[in-house]
């Protein structure tokens, strides 16, 4: 039992020393036929040290041989996978205390369960040590899913760090000489001496170790943050590079015109009005039109909507504007947030762009079915307490209340005679289902608002059908208890 016992021990031991070796390195993943010969050099050596410690050194600096036991594994397997370097020697100190560090918060958690008595195990069994070691291993896991360890110490592998780690080199084998004479010592006062000196030499260490760390850290952060301003140096030049490149086309559209206007301007100062002139006047003031119009087409050509920076979706709204055009309809966009934060996380590109494009087509069929004077629709993509809301608003003519009402449920439309299908509406419905967003549809007392109404589309992972209006009373009374009906605030 006691073989078992120590072969047990002596496999998790080394199992989590790897494993933090490997961490502390930041070494990638290994491939399965290392693991192999990984699990079956552990074995090896398990079995090995088990039979020297029971039946040959069971009395003899068992604790020496343990730690010298671990340390040739952890050599050979770094051997094995090509981790083995000048800075070896620290990184199996640092491994070591945390391989032991871990045994004993595992020893002291299993101690404090048995004596609650949550469940009964025989004091040195074999179990108790298969227990202690799966929560040694776990806490060795999570030290590396801390943040700042998670990628390893990286300062091992920068070579700015040679004089540190030349340095930590020499405390390790001076500690190692003080570990092995305080073993074999059997004087108690050289021993209390050896061991205040080992104290001294782990602090300094420790002292060394945490100053690489924060040193490399401020590095890191130093170069994450050099690499976002270069990106948005990038942005910035991009948006200067368009704006020159617009600057051109109207720089060039003017000189087309320039000379052109000018002879115009000359030819109506000469010109007196009368009604002797009055044949050449007509003549005059058309070729003025016609001149005004090309200039404003050509000036038109050059106007675009707000980028986004999500390609498919900044055609998207490009090809919406020429609609609008076509119609006398002003777009307008303002996007307050990163459009990429949404996609994916909350809802795909394509159905994103499907959503769009369906309800600025609604708003522009709505407005065309009115009679307002004043033609416009803006797309707000905007954020409010952390969440993300895209807004249509639009001056065309509300939703029938039946419509409304409808929603969600049943494919209705109120602009059927237009070209009107309600299949975007559907469509909403379905990608909000998925996404768990919500949709929320606003209309505004004549005259009180810009807008007659907006549809806003909020990811708030509520999937609520919500109608805020100021015909609140007249919903209400046709409407069912299962259609969250506001006044406007």
């Amino acid at each position: 039992m006691d073989f078992l016992i120590t072969l047990a021990k002596t496999i998790f031991m080394n199992l989590c020393m790897i494993y933090a070796y490997l961490g502390i390195r930041g070494s990638k993943k290994i491939i399965k036929k290392e693991v192999f010969f990984i699990s079956i050099l552990n074995i090896s050596i398990s079995v090995i040290y088990a039979i020297i410690y029971e039946y040959i050194y069971m009395y003899t600096y068992p604790v020496l041989i343990n730690i010298v036991c671990n340390v040739f594994y952890v050599l050979l397997v770094a051997m094995l996978i090509k981790e083995l370097d000048y800075s070896f020697p620290i990184a199996m100190l640092l491994t070591i205390c945390i391989s032991f560090f871990s045994f004993f918060i595992a020893s002291m958690v299993l101690y404090f369960v048995t004596l609650t008595k949550l469940f009964s195990i025989i004091r040195w069994n074999i179990s108790e040590y298969i227990i202690v070691g799966i929560l040694q291993f776990l806490c060795v896991y999570l030290f590396f899913k801390i943040k700042r360890f998670k990628n390893g110490f990286s300062f091992f592998k920068e070579r700015k760090f040679y004089k540190n780690i030349r340095i930590m080199n020499l405390i390790v084998i001076y500690i190692t000489i003080v570990f092995v004479i305080f073993v074999i010592n059997e004087n108690p006062f050289i021993n209390r001496v050896i061991f205040f000196s080992i104290l001294l030499g782990m602090a300094l260490m420790v002292v060394l170790v945490k100053h690489a760390i924060t040193k490399q850290y401020k590095s890191n952060m130093k170069n994450r943050s050099i690499e976002v301003l270069k990106q948005q140096i990038e942005e910035k030049n991009s948006e200067i590079n368009e704006l020159k490149l617009e600057l051109n086309r109207v720089l060039k559209i003017n000189h087309k015109y320039n000379h052109r206007i000018s002879a115009m301007e000359r030819a109506v100062s000469k010109l007196k009005i009368s009604e002797e002139f009055a044949e050449e006047n007509g003549e005059l003031t058309e070729l003025v039109k016609q001149l005004s119009n090309e200039y404003k087409n050509e000036i038109d050509t050059l106007e675009s909507v707000t980028k986004t920076g999500i390609i498919g979706i900044d055609n998207l709204l490009d090809h919406m504007s020429c609609n609008t055009k076509k119609s006398n309809i002003k777009f307008c966009v303002e996007v307050k947030y990163d459009i990429s934060e949404i996609i994916d996380q909350f809802i795909k590109q394509g159905k994103l762009e499907t959503l769009l494009a369906d309800h600025i087509n609604d708003a522009i069929i709505a407005i065309n079915c009115g009679n307002s004077n004043i033609k416009e629709i803006m797309v707000v993509f905007d954020k409010s307490n952390d969440i993300y809301e895209i807004k249509f608003y639009d001056t065309g003519i509300e939703f029938d209340i039946d419509t409304l009402i409808k929603l969600g449920k049943e494919q209705v439309t109120t602009h059927k005679d237009s070209g009107g299908s309600g299949i975007g509406f559907v469509t909403t419905f379905e990608t909000l289902h998925e996404c768990k967003g919500s949709l929320i549809i606003e209309e505004y007392e004549p005259h009180q608002f810009k807008y007659s109404k907006s549809v806003i589309i909020r990811f708030d992972n509520k999937n609520v059908y919500k109608i805020r209006s100021y015909r609140q009373d007249e919903i209400n009374k046709l409407s069912s208890e299962s259609v969250i009906v506001e006044g406007l605030q």
